[in-house]
C-alpha cells in the first residue's frame, strides 16, 4: 500500500502524515505548516460554537444539572405559588456555576454525552424546574407514566422516586446506553425509537395500564407532528404534560379572534382541554436555545369533545381554511368543491349560517362545527 506524501514531498508514515494535520477552525483540518485562512465568526454563535445561523429549535431534553447562582432558589420559591403561572428562573439569571458536588453521580453522564443538533438536544439544567414539572405529574391508580426523551435521566430520577411504572422513549442510542448502566431496570423501561412510530396503544397493552399519563420535552422541529400523534391516541392518554416553545403554547390556549389562533389551536379543542402551567426562560437550558418555553397540561377527552357528521370532512375544512389563513373563507374554501364553484360555495354558507367573508381566525370551533356538518350533507367526498 503506497504511503501518504506530505506537502514538502518525500514519502511519510500514516503517524507523520496525521501528526501533520492542524487545526483550522472548529470541524476542519489543514495539511502542512501554512493554515488556512479563518474567516470571523458571525454574532450569531451556534450550539458547539461554531459560526452559524441563529438556532431556532427549542429545548428537547430533560438534563440533570443544578444552578448554584440563585436559579435553584428561585425556581423552587416559584413551586406551588399561588397563580395560574409560575414563572421559573427570571431571564438573565445564570446557570453556568456547575461543580461535581452539586452534580453527585449524574456528573459522569453530563460529561459522557454531547448535545446532538441532529435531535435538537437542550438539557435542561435547572433543578427546580425538573422538580415543578415532576410535582405537576400525580399519576392516578392504573395509569402509566410514558416519559418522552428522557434524556440524560434528571427527570427520570425524580419520576422513579414517586411512580410505580415508567416508560422512556429516547432516539438518540447513547443517551439509551447511559440510561440503561443507571437507572433500575425492574420500574423502567425503555424503548429505543422515534416516539413518532411508537404505538401508544400497545405500550399501554404491554403495561397493563387504564390510560397514559404522557410527560416530557417536545423537540421544536417536529412538536405539531407530536402533538397530532397524542391526538390520535387521546383514547388511551389522560394528561400530558409537557415542554413546548413559548409560541406554541400561546397557540395551544389561544381564543378565536387573537392572533394566536391557528389550526393547531382547533384541532387541539375537539379532542383535549388546554392549560398554561409553567414559563421556563431560554437560560435554564444548555446549550442556551433562542427561544424561551413553556409546559402546558392536556386534559385529553376518550372521544371528541363535540359531536360532528364526520371527522374527517371537519379535519380537510379546517385545514384547508388555515392552509390561506389571511384569505376569505370564500376564497380559501374553494377548494373543497372546485368544479361546484361560487354557487356552491353559497350553498355551504347559508347552510351553516355563517358568513364567508370572514376570515378563519375569527370562527369559533362551533362554527367551524357547523361549516364541517354543512360539508358532509351536502354529499361533496374528499377534492
Amino acid at each position: 500500500m503506497e504511503r501518504p506524501r506530505g506537502v514538502g514531498g518525500g514519502s511519510r508514515t500514516i503517524r507523520a502524515f496525521f501528526a501533520s494535520l492542524r487545526p483550522v477552525s472548529a470541524g476542519s483540518f489543514s495539511v502542512g505548516a501554512r493554515p488556512r485562512r479563518v474567516r470571523r465568526p458571525s454574532r450569531s454563535a451556534s450550539l458547539f460554537g461554531k459560526p452559524a445561523r441563529k438556532n431556532r429549535r427549542g429545548p428537547s431534553r430533560l438534563g440533570d444539572r443544578s444552578s448554584s447562582r440563585g436559579s435553584r432558589a428561585q425556581c423552587q420559591s416559584a413551586i406551588g405559588a399561588d397563580r395560574p403561572v409560575a414563572w421559573l428562573v427570571p431571564r438573565g439569571n445564570s446557570t453556568d456555576a456547575l461543580t461535581r458536588s452539586q452534580l453527585g453521580e449524574g456528573a459522569t453522564l453530563v460529561n459522557a454525552h454531547r448535545p446532538r443538533l441532529h435531535f435538537a438536544q437542550h438539557f435542561l439544567v435547572a433543578r427546580g424546574v425538573i422538580e415543578a414539572i415532576a410535582g405537576l405529574v400525580r399519576p392516578a391508580a392504573g395509569e402509566v407514566v410514558v416519559e418522552i426523551g428522557p434524556g440524560r435521566g434528571a427527570l427520570t430520577e425524580v419520576l422513579l422516586a414517586t411512580v410505580d411504572r415508567l416508560v422512556a422513549v429516547e432516539i438518540d442510542r447513547d443517551l439509551v446506553a447511559l440510561l440503561r448502566a443507571r437507572q433500575d431496570a425492574r420500574r423502567l423501561r425503555l424503548i429505543e425509537g422515534d416516539i413518532l412510530q411508537v404505538d401508544l396503544g400497545k405500550v399501554l397493552r404491554d403495561a397493563g395500564g387504564c390510560r397514559l399519563l404522557i410527560v416530557g420535552n417536545l423537540p421544536y422541529n417536529i412538536t405539531a407532528p407530536l402533538i397530532f400523534h397524542l391526538l390520535a391516541h387521546a383514547d388511551c392518554i389522560s394528561r400530558a404534560i409537557v415542554m413546548v416553545q413559548r409560541e406554541v403554547a400561546r397557540r395551544l390556549v389561544a381564543s378565536p379572534g387573537s392572533k394566536d389562533y391557528s389550526l393547531l389551536s382547533v384541532l387541539v379543542a375537539m379532542r383535549a382541554e388546554v392549560e398554561m402551567r409553567l414559563q421556563v426562560e431560554r437560560d435554564c437550558f444548555r446549550p442556551v436555545p433562542a427561544v424561551d418555553s413553556s409546559v402546558v397540561e392536556f386534559r385529553f377527552a376518550p372521544k371528541p369533545r363535540y359531536a360532528v357528521q364526520d371527522a374527517d370532512c371537519f379535519d380537510r375544512l379546517v385545514r384547508r381554511a388555515f392552509g390561506q389563513r389571511r384569505k376569505m373563507l370564500r376564497n380559501s374554501l374553494l377548494g373543497l368543491n372546485p368544479e361546484g364553484g361560487r354557487p356552491w360555495l353559497e350553498t355551504l354558507g347559508q347552510q351553516a349560517g355563517i358568513e364567508l367573508t370572514r376570515r378563519p381566525e375569527e370562527l369559533s370551533l362551533a362554527e367551524f362545527i357547523r361549516l364541517s356538518d354543512a360539508y358532509w350533507h351536502l354529499g361533496k367526498d374528499r377534492p
